[in-house]
């Protein structure tokens, strides 16, 4: 039977501390960069640990395709999927994660493979920011579109593209998948199969409302 995975993030931060939700602070300074909002998470260490220098890790398996500096974001690092994954509505995407405000040292260069947990850069607080912190967001990369390229120029969402990454990640930072390996899948399976199991099930039932209709005519004998 083939199957198709959803798209699966683990978090880049250890401890990771959301500051800041996608979507939020729909303020004007957002507008002036066209966005209806914040496009991605804002993320700290959580538990007194102090952002600065912390390490980044890739989210997924990947290979960068940006790794440098941009004026409003800072030093930061993109890495898009090798293979087509599902997003919460069931499409198949090409996707790319993106880590901002890095450390002007990228521990990562374009091309490079990366897997799950892989350190990419360190958190800092480079670009137009009030305080240290990582900003990670994720965009399907769409028809058209050059997978080396960190803009969805051709997709205008009111977010440049990027989606809310909080439904794809589970839990687990990538730090502790390195720690303690989990294999965890999501799996979808095609329609078909979905309506060949309801199938199953509705002839089920019909068994089970004969039996029931059985016993009751059999209760009902016994009873004269």
């Amino acid at each position: 039977m083939h199957t198709l995975k959803k798209l699966q993030l683990f978090y880049p931060l250890q401890d990771i501390l959301i500051t800041q939700k996608f979507g939020e602070n729909q303020v004007p300074i957002y507008k002036t960069w066209g966005l209806l909002g914040h496009n991605g998470l804002d993320c700290v260490r959580g538990k007194g640990f102090n952002i600065s220098g912390s390490n980044v890790r890739a989210s997924h398996d990947g290979e960068v395709t940006y790794a440098g500096a941009d004026f409003l974001s800072g030093y930061g690092v993109v890495i898009r999927t090798l293979e087509q994954f599902l997003d919460i509505d069931g499409n198949p995407q090409y996707f790319k994660s993106i880590y901002w405000h890095l450390d002007p040292k990228i521990l990562v260069r374009v091309g490079q493979k990366v897997k799950i947990g892989d350190i990419v850069g360190l958190a800092d607080s480079t670009g137009r920011v009030t305080a240290a912190h990582l900003h990670f967001g994720l965009k399907p990369i769409v028809s058209g579109e050059s997978m080396w390229t960190w803009d969805n120029v051709f997709q205008a969402n009111g977010y440049n593209g990027a989606v809310d990454p909080e439904p794809y990640f589970f839990g687990i930072s990538a730090y502790d998948h390195l720690v303690n390996p989990k294999k965890i899948e999501v799996v979808v399976e095609p329609e078909k199969i979905i309506e060949e199991k309801l199938e199953v099930i509705k002839k089920q039932i019909s068994i089970l409302e004969q039996l029931v209709a059985l016993w009751i005519r059999l209760k009902n004998l016994l009873r004269l």
